[in-house]
């Protein structure tokens, strides 16, 4: 790292889960390795105490970090925590220093240690590439320059080591992209469709402010005639719409109290370490801002145009009912319009999303997860050599309680991040040097317990242990991508500078997620590959939570200083991986049914006022003999005009929004004909239905009634 000089800093880190000793019972907690100056780095100063020193660095002293939280919690926020011991995997560490609560990244951990470079995976071989490096720039440096100048020594590595280094190439990733750039769209989706929500309903209230300032013409012309001058007019106006704005804003806030906690569950599992906060100082003062914004859309705009009118015209009742009612229709059906046409964005974009989370429903994740439960174990890289020992014993243990079917575990669990990139070779071939696929290790029942096929060859068996040759299983993406000209069973890939025997072809499963395919994967025994933080896997016959305190009681029978965590049903975390994506679609849905509902509103109360203008035109023709059928299909035609003008000004913004939630669908385009062909459909349904009841009044209209009161 000393090489990189376009870095004034640099640490390298990683993450795992460890066992914290309270009394006789182990507790997980979080911890992440540094090794580097990490407080330095990130710019910030311990709330307590001190940073590591490079001496603590360099020999590998128990000495600890704590998180804010952690030490909120676990010690009760205590200002004499320095120098406190903590027993850590049956090691015992001092307590050096307590982080700011801002401190939360690079990863979300309980306490920081320095990195143990003597530790196996670092001393045996440059195979392993699971640590994170953050580094911060020197002021003269860029992005595009540091960049470069990491992409020339990982070339310099290669050529010195063609056999593990070649094709790997650094990716420089700014630090806030890297924790919320894959938030990123779902959240400006969102956004925009609070923004445009906000934009209709005050369209909608503005439309029904201008209509109630309308009414009150003559009152206004007779205060001008008296003297009056226009700020004057609109004085009670300006009170009338702050009251409206202050109470609907108090509201809005207190909604958002309420339901801003299920927003930041819903995202959860994709927000960055630490999550955000429900409210703060810049969330109020934009809430502020938008009810200036709304004031002034709603209030101020419809008030001036309507007191623009002619006093003297008002108070003389020269044409002033049918010249400023016309007016005022068709400013409103312009509102209404616009309207329908933020409508249909909405309803079109809520349709996609809709669409993509059902087909996202449909996909199959390469495994049966109904009756599996799934636990996690962190035993401490300390133990490396107990590793396979330990998991063996474990796994018997659990296969022997009743009503489990086949218990496995694995390195890196399906829908839970983690991966262990590998460099391979197929042996007898030389140009494929610095080809990648993940990397596995699981135990001989792992496939039977989660359901994952067996498409050529066998399992592992107990018989592939240490003193066995080295054998692994690949995927069928894997043979397709690698191995495509000859039959995979008993073909040799070179890993970790070793032959392996490929002896079985499994299905291929979506470790990444749903909306991600997979990838080439090699499956190695455990007994071969021992790897300290294992998940297990349990295929039980009824419920499988039913097994958790039996699974507890059998790992404790091994080894009671392990604690097991991150108990819960593998079909829940397919559920939770979806958790994102269900909650932008409902959120979105909420939002367009809000703005559908705006404008059945809106449309009905322009036909309502058109109806109420042309009352006396309605008489005329039902006293000449017009039937009130085509009383009605007027009224309606001039309904779905109105609907129609709305739509087709609303599809080019809704072909707009679709290709802006592109990221978010799967497996359907952003302009699919048939969500838009629906939405706009509906849109029009629901006008000629808002339309319905002002027709229905029209039809009823006395002839004598409205000649007599005209």
């Amino acid at each position: 790292m000393s090489e990189a000089v376009s870095f004034e800093r640099l640490v390298a880190y990683y993450r795992e889960d460890a066992n914290l000793l309270v009394g006789d019972r182990p507790q997980r907690v979080a911890v992440g390795y540094a090794a580097g100056p990490l407080l330095e780095t990130l710019g910030v100063a311990p709330r307590l105490g001190r940073s590591f020193t490079a001496e603590e660095q360099k020999a590998e002293l128990p000495v600890v970090l704590l998180g804010h939280e952690f030490w909120q919690h676990g010690f009760g926020g205590r200002a004499d925590v320095i120098g406190a011991s903590v027993n850590l995997s049956r090691k015992v560490y001092t307590v050096v220093g307590v982080l700011p609560p801002e401190a939360r990244f690079p990863l979300a951990v309980d306490l920081w240690t320095p990195l143990p470079l003597g530790r196996p995976m670092f001393r045996e071989d440059r195979w392993s590439r699971f640590l994170g490096v953050l580094g911060r720039l020197r002021p003269d440096v860029g992005p595009t320059a540091a960049s470069v100048e990491l992409t020339t020594l990982a070339g310099r590595l290669a050529g010195a080591h063609t056999e593990t280094d070649a094709g790997w190439a650094p990716q420089l990733t700014p630090l806030q992209e890297r924790l919320v750039g894959h938030t990123r769209p779902g959240l400006l989706l969102l956004s925009g469709a609070t923004g445009l929500l906000l934009t209709l309903a005050c369209l909608n209230v503005g439309a029904l402010l201008f209509a109630r300032f309308q009414a009150r013409t003559g009152e206004r012309a007779v205060r001008a005639a008296l003297g009056a001058n226009r700020i004057a007019l609109l004085q009670p106006v300006l009170t009338e719409v702050l009251l409206l704005v202050l109470a609907g804003g108090a509201l809005g806030v207190l909604l958002a109290l309420g339901l801003g906690r299920l927003l930041v569950d819903g995202y959860a599992a994709v927000l960055p370490p630490g999550g955000v906060p429900l409210v703060d100082g810049a969330q109020f003062g934009f809430v502020l801002a938008a009810l200036a914004g709304s004031a002034l859309l709603t209030g101020l705009l419809p008030a001036w145009l309507s007191s623009r009118s002619d006093p003297a015209a008002v108070l003389g009742r020269l044409t002033a009912r049918f010249t400023a009612g016309r007016g005022a229709l068709r400013l409103r059906s312009t509102l209404v319009a616009a309207q329908i046409a933020g409508t249909l964005v909405l309803l079109a974009a809520a349709g996609l999303l809709g669409r993509s989370l059902h087909r996202l429903g449909a996909v199959s994740p390469g495994f049966a997860p109904e009756q599996v439960l799934t636990a996690r174990l962190a035993l401490p890289w300390e133990r490396y050599g107990d590793a396979a020992a330990f998991h063996r014993d474990v796994l018997e243990r659990a296969d022997a309680l009743p009503g489990v079917l086949a218990a496995g575990a694995i390195n890196f669990l399906p829908f839970v991040t983690g991966s262990s990139p590998v460099a391979f070779q197929v042996a007898g071939t030389a140009e494929d040097k610095g080809r990648q696929t993940e990397f596995r290790c699981v135990s001989a029942d792992y496939f039977r317990a989660l359901g994952v096929p067996l498409r050529q060859g066998r399992a592992f068996t107990s018989a592939d242990d240490d003193a066995a040759p080295r054998r692994v299983i690949v995927n069928e993406t894997f043979v397709r991508r690698f191995l495509a000209d000859a039959p995979p069973l008993g073909r040799t890939l070179q890993l970790d500078g070793h032959p392996h025997e490929i002896i079985g072809v499994v299905g291929d499963v979506r470790h990444e997620g749903f909306a991600v395919e997979p990838g080439p994967e090699v499956f190695q025994h455990h007994l071969q590959k021992p790897w300290p933080q294992m998940t297990l896997v349990i295929r039980a016959q009824g419920d499988p939570s039913a097994l958790a305190a039996a699974l507890r009681q059998a790992v404790s029978a091994v080894d009671g200083s392990q604690a097991l965590f991150d108990v819960q049903p593998m079909a829940a975390r397919l559920e939770r991986s979806l958790a994102g994506r269900r909650t932008s679609f409902g959120l979105l849905g909420a939002f367009a049914g809000a703005a559908l509902l705006l404008a059945t509103l809106g449309i009905y109360g322009a036909i309502a006022q058109l109806v109420s203008l042309r009352t006396s035109e309605l008489g005329v023709r039902l006293a000449l003999g017009a039937q009130p059928a085509q009383v009605i299909r007027l009224v309606l035609g001039h309904g779905l005009k109105l609907a129609a003008v709305g739509v087709a000004a609303g599809l080019p913004l809704a072909l707009l929004s679709g290709r802006l939630v592109r990221r978010q669908l799967y497996e359907i385009g952003p302009s699919d004909p048939l969500t838009l062909t629906a939405a706009a459909l509906g849109l029009i349904t629901v006008a000629l239905l808002a339309c319905w009841l002002p027709a229905r009044r029209a039809a009823r209209v006395d002839p004598m009634v409205a000649l007599r009161n005209e």
